[in-house]
Parts: structure tokens; sequence; C-alpha cells
């Protein structure tokens, strides 16, 4: 996960690295190239700028992101998971952290958890899944989701940016009957 990262301790080789299996055997040689490989693969080299013994914590919001998200893909997962990589961020700093999503994507499954709409349609690859209330309202063609989204959720997220649907254990008697008529399927399927 991306969005409030836990571990801020250490440096940015040494959080771009602890996700390998061999980081206990690695060189200070051999850590150095690997980490240089991956930022320079992804065509980070200016960007970051702190270097490699910058301490994480002392990084920038945008550089500590995209050290995170270099740390997830070092062990060459199948997929990554990215949750709200943006949050925070200037929309400037935000579109790097989004161009990193895009050069991942390309290697490897991403998923990416995403309130801003315009940042959805920008890293989207044709695919959007709306999850509400504990489920998937929607999965659909990216373009279709926001021409015309086919559940009431997707329908409110597009016209406003977001949606409530009831949690799938909700006991219905205490939702408001608006909210009930609003979202029928939804609560119809509730215990």
């Amino acid at each position: 996960t991306v969005q409030k990262p836990s571990v801020l301790g250490g440096t940015v080789k040494e959080c771009i690295v602890s996700n390998l299996e061999e980081r206990e055997t690695l060189t200070q040689a051999q850590s150095d190239h690997f980490v240089c490989r991956l930022i320079a693969a992804y065509n980070l080299k200016d960007v970051m700028t702190g270097g490699l013994d910058a301490q994480v914590k002392d990084l920038s919001m945008r550089d500590r992101r995209l050290t995170y998200m270099l740390a997830a893909i070092a062990a060459s997962p199948k997929v990554v998971f990215f949750d709200e990589p943006t949050t925070d961020l200037t929309e400037d700093d935000a579109n790097y952290v989004l161009d990193l999503v895009a050069k991942i994507s390309c290697q490897r499954s991403v998923m990416v958890v995403l309130h801003n709409q315009k940042q959805a349609q920008r890293v989207g690859d044709g695919h959007v899944m709306l999850l509400a209330g504990g489920k998937i309202q929607e999965h659909v063609n990216l373009q279709e989701f926001f021409l015309s989204p086919l559940s009431e959720a997707g329908k409110e997220f597009v016209r406003t940016g977001s949606c409530a649907a009831p949690s799938h254990d909700t006991d219905p008697e205490y939702l408001d009957p608006e909210f009930i008529d609003k979202y029928k399927p939804v609560v119809s399927e509730l215990p």
C-alpha cells in the first residue's frame, strides 16, 4: 500500500531492496547497482534527486511514494496493488506517480485504487471496477463506465465523484428509507 506507508525508517536503497529475498546476501555494490538499474529502468533518475542514501522520511511526499512503489515491484511480483498513491499530492506530483503506475502496468498486472475520476481515466487500461458497500458494483470498460454507468452506485460516482452503498451485512432497519429506494437491488440482497 502506498497511501499511508508505515515504514519510514531507512534509506532509499534499504527501502527498495527490503522486499528482495536475497537482500541479506547482496553486497553494497550489488545493492547499489540493483537500485540504480531499477530507478533508471523507470526513468526516475532526474526525479528522485535525494540519492540512494537519503533517508526516506526526509524525502518529499512524491519521492516517498515513488520509493515505496519501486520497493513494491523490486521482487518482480506478478500483480502489484497501489492504494490511493496520489492522495495528498499536488497535481504535478500526482502525474509523476501516475506515470510510474503506467510504466509498471506495461510489465505486470496493476490494481490501483483512486478516487479522482480524471486520474482513474488517465491510468486505466480499459477496465474499471467500482467497489462500494463491500461488493463490486460494476466491472466494465473504462469508456463505458464514465459515459454510461450501469449501477446506481456507478451513476452517483460519475455524477459526484463519490458513492454510498450499504455494506452487505447492514441491517436494513438502520438505513434511511430514501437510501433503500435508491439502492433497491443492493438492499434486497441484505440479510
